[in-house]
């Protein structure tokens, strides 16, 4: 709630501090993680808004982390596409280590479709399809 005053009513600077104190604390839930990214993402800090995502999904296991992980994925493909295909990689993978066998989302595949890194990434696609237990997109 703290949060939300901040953003009407204060300036970037002292909303990003009471952002930050909510996750220093561990008191932040999913959706004020998304809200912290989102604000500095319009802010034009778009690793700090990275940054945020991977403190956040860091203070939460699966099924809560997982709009994180899709709201997270689908940003760093929008902003990079096919240009940083390796963090790209390596953070899809570090979605589906954390996910619980039998729990199913369509990460990676979904994601990477029309913006030309899921072409690059075929070949690691299976992989990843097999290991995240995907549903067919």
């Amino acid at each position: 709630m703290l949060a939300d005053l901040e953003e009407s009513l204060g300036t970037f600077q002292s909303t990003r501090a009471v952002y930050e104190r909510i996750l220093d604390l561990r008191i932040a839930t999913p959706q004020i993680v998304i809200n912290y990214a989102l604000l500095l993402e319009e802010h034009g800090r778009f690793e700090d808004s990275f940054k945020a995502y991977e403190r956040g999904i860091a203070l939460f296991r699966w099924p809560h982390v997982g709009d994180l992980w899709l709201t997270y994925l689908s940003k760093f493909v929008a902003r990079y596409g096919g240009r940083k295909l390796e963090r790209a990689r390596d953070l899809f993978e570090q979605a589906l280590d954390g996910i619980v066998t039998g729990i199913r989302i369509g990460i990676g595949i979904r994601i990477g479709i029309g913006t030309g890194t899921g072409v690059r990434m075929a070949g690691h696609a299976g992989e990843l399809r097999t290991r995240g237990n995907f549903i067919p997109t």
